[in-house]
């Protein structure tokens, strides 16, 4: 074992580096060497020259020193270690890495454009995974899951065992795909894991606003807003990542020639995947959830004439009030002549 609990890790991309150390309840702290993550099992870790981040084209060294709590609370000094290496301003994954030191110092790590490069091309893959639901590549992605879990259900109870089953099934998978086949399970399960964690990409990297729709199969309501405000700098100690998330209702919401809303706003928290208005409560009065979809298959509007270019954008779909809602990123009035159903 490494007597320096020290880690070099290189920057050879062209963003700032930030470095998130997974915790867990059975880990005490890391020597006062990160900063909490809001509401996650996660540190920012801070290098040795006392910066939460790496410039690019340089190099910085972390203390990995976490205590781990085992029977008996004996605490000893852990030897695992799950980093993220993530873009600086909206903490967007470029790198997953389990590193140890049992057998040796902990291994230099290099981040690059192609690692990079290689975790967009994980984000494209969820994104479809949810935008194309009755594809080929769906099917046989979920076909590949079930199977993996049925056989390791039928062999053993251990859950570490279907974890290491369902891990080997998808890094199979991508492997038969055209378009995926250099991916693994640690991108896809690092990128699904962020897109829960933090509602950055349901704002769209920038301020965003989301306007709310019902409708009972006959009758289409104007449900409400959701706005959400950028912060001069993402903070991730603060909820929502620093982001101001407000829902304001409708004034009238059986009139469509309208979208005015009341002044009264009710801050959301984004936890665990779900905007919500309260977290402490298993079924919040609002409770809203990013997907993406094919604008065409959410508004019956292709983004352009050439259905082959319609985009892939997120929503959002959820609860509010007891009213099944859908958000989408403009108006839909009568005047527009648009219909979100």
């Amino acid at each position: 074992m490494s007597n320096s609990n020290l880690i070099k890790v290189s920057n050879n991309t062209t963003e700032s580096i930030l470095t998130l150390l997974s915790t867990s309840d059975l880990v005490q702290d890391n020597n006062d060497q990160g900063t909490p993550v809001y509401g996650q099992k996660k540190e920012v870790l801070k290098t040795q020259s006392g910066s939460e981040t790496i410039p690019t084209d340089s190099s910085e060294q972390y203390l990995l020193k976490q205590m781990s709590i085992h029977k008996g609370s004996k605490s000893i000094l852990a030897t695992v270690y799950d980093l993220s290496f993530c873009e600086g301003s909206f903490a967007v994954p470029m790198l997953f890495r389990t590193v140890s030191d049992i057998m040796g110092p902990f291994p230099d790590i290099s981040v690059t454009t192609a690692d990079k490069k290689k975790m967009e091309k994980a984000s494209t893959f969820c994104q479809q995974i949810q935008t194309y639901s009755n594809s080929q590549l769906v099917k046989k992605y979920a076909d590949a899951l079930k199977k993996a879990i049925t056989e390791t259900t039928a062999s053993s109870d251990n859950a570490t065992q279907k974890i290491i089953a369902i891990e080997q099934a998808t890094s199979a998978f991508l492997k038969t795909t055209k378009g995926y086949k250099d991916l693994t399970f640690s991108e896809v399960n690092t990128v699904d894991a962020y897109y829960k964690d933090f509602p950055f990409v349901w704002a769209g990297y920038t301020s965003k606003k989301y306007w709310l729709y019902s409708s009972d199969g006959t009758k289409s309501k104007f449900i409400g807003l959701v706005t959400m405000t950028k912060p001069a700098t993402v903070d991730l100690s603060k909820a929502n990542g620093g982001y101001e998330i407000y829902l304001q209702l409708a004034k009238n919401p059986s009139n469509l020639t309208t979208v005015a809303v009341k002044d009264t706003q009710t801050a959301l928290t984004y936890d665990n995947g779900m905007f919500v208005d309260d977290v402490k409560v298993d079924i919040p009065t609002a409770g809203l959830m990013g997907i993406f979809h094919l604008k065409s298959q959410m508004t019956g509007s292709s983004s352009s004439p050439d259905p082959t270019q319609d985009k892939m954008l997120p929503f959002l779909t959820g609860t509010v009030y007891g009213a099944r809602c859908l958000g989408l990123d403009s108006p839909q009035t009568i005047e527009n002549k648009k219909s979100p159903f």
